[in-house]
C-alpha cells in the first residue's frame, strides 16, 4: 500500500510544479512583450536607479499595508500602498499611503464618482480577508486604478487616480444583464472568487487614468469573453475574439498594459482541443472609423492561420 500512495503525493508534487512553473512563464511572457513592443511610457526609460533605502513597520502611517504600484516619473521614489488607518474610535477604515523621497505620508482621501469622501471602502481581498497586491496598479507617470468594494463588499468598484490627483470612483457599472451589449453580462462580477483581479492601469491619451478590467463570472466554468474599459469618462465592453476550438473552458490568466496601444493579455485553451496546460496570448486592437476595439489571438509563428489562437506549453 505504501508504493501506490508514494506515486499519488509524486503526482500531486509534478502537477503544482507544473502549475508554479506555467504561471512563471505567464509571467515573463508578458514582462517580455510588454517591453518589447515598444510600448515604454513617456519618459520611462530616463529613469536611473536608485540606492535602497531601509523601512521599518514604524515608519508607515498605517496598518497591513499591501503596496500595488509605484510612479517613480511624477515623483523620485514614489510608491503607493493601501492599508488599514486608525480612526481612534476602535474602527478603521481604508487609507492610501505614500512614499517618497521625503519619507511615508497619508495619502489624499479616497472619493465618490460626486467628488465626495468614499466612506466603507475595502480594496478587492482574498477569502482569508488579506488585500490582493494586484486589486491596485500604477502607471509611472501616476495614473492609478484601484479595485475594491463597499458596503461590506455588495458594492464592487473601480477608483482611479489622475497624475497628481486622488483616487475618485469611477461611474458605476450598471447592474448585470443578458445580451452581448451588456457591459457587465449576467453572473459577472468585477471581481472575486478564488481568482485575483485582473487589472491594468492607463494613462489615456486625454491625460485622465484609465483602466483594463476582466470582470469574473461567479458562476465558474463559463468562459471569459470580454474586457471592461475605463478610458477616464465613460465604460464600454471589448470582445475577445476566442477561437472556435477554444471557447469552451477559456480563462483569462494575466493582463498587462503599457499604454491603451499596447496591451497584452494571456488565456488558458481548452484542454479539449489543445495540449493541457497550453495558453495563448491575445492582444488589443484598436477600433477604427467607429469599429469596436476588439482583443485578438497573435500568431507567434509565418504562416499562422488568421486568428487562430497558438498555443504556448511548458515542457515538462
Amino acid at each position: 500500500m505504501r508504493r501506490p500512495l508514494a506515486r499519488r503525493h509524486r503526482r500531486r508534487r509534478t502537477s503544482l510544479g507544473a502549475a508554479l512553473l506555467t504561471l512563471a512563464v505567464v509571467a515573463l511572457v508578458l514582462v517580455a512583450v510588454l517591453a518589447g513592443a515598444g510600448g515604454t511610457q513617456r519618459a520611462a526609460g530616463q529613469i536611473a536607479p536608485g540606492e535602497p533605502t531601509p523601512q521599518s513597520d514604524a515608519s508607515v502611517p498605517a496598518q497591513r499595508v499591501t503596496i500595488f504600484g509605484a510612479s517613480p516619473v511624477e515623483a523620485a521614489n514614489e510608491t503607493w500602498g493601501i492599508g488599514d488607518s486608525n480612526q481612534g474610535n476602535g474602527g478603521s477604515s481604508a487609507t492610501i499611503v505614500r512614499y517618497s523621497s521625503s519619507g511615508w505620508t497619508i495619502g489624499a482621501s479616497l472619493l465618490n464618482h460626486a467628488g465626495e469622501p468614499l466612506s466603507g471602502f475595502a480594496p478587492a481581498s482574498s477569502t482569508s480577508g488579506d488585500t490582493y497586491p494586484l486589486a491596485g496598479e500604477m502607471t509611472p507617470d501616476g495614473s492609478g486604478a484601484l479595485l475594491g468594494a463597499s458596503q461590506g463588499g455588495a458594492n464592487e468598484m473601480l477608483l482611479v487616480r489622475d497624475p497628481g490627483g486622488s483616487f475618485q470612483q469611477t461611474t458605476p457599472l450598471p447592474a448585470p444583464e443578458a445580451g452581448e451589449h451588456a457591459l457587465l453580462q449576467l453572473e459577472e462580477k468585477l471581481y472575486g472568487g478564488l481568482r485575483a483581479p485582473l487589472l491594468a492601469a492607463l494613462e489615456e491619451a486625454n491625460g485622465h487614468a484609465g483602466a483594463l478590467v476582466v470582470p469574473v463570472r461567479s458562476g465558474g466554468g463559463t468562459s471569459d469573453d470580454g474586457v471592461l474599459h475605463w478610458d477616464g469618462s465613460s465604460w464600454t465592453r471589448e470582445p475577445i475574439e476566442i477561437p472556435t476550438a477554444a471557447k469552451a473552458g477559456f480563462h483569462v490568466l494575466a493582463i498587462g498594459a503599457s499604454s491603451p496601444t499596447n496591451a497584452w493579455l494571456l488565456a488558458e485553451l481548452s484542454s479539449e482541443a489543445y495540449p493541457s496546460g497550453a495558453v495563448a496570448l491575445f492582444r488589443r486592437r484598436l477600433g477604427e472609423s467607429g469599429e469596436t476595439t476588439r482583443w485578438q489571438p497573435v500568431a507567434l509563428k509565418a504562416g499562422a492561420t488568421p486568428h487562430e489562437a497558438f498555443p504556448l506549453t511548458v515542457p515538462l
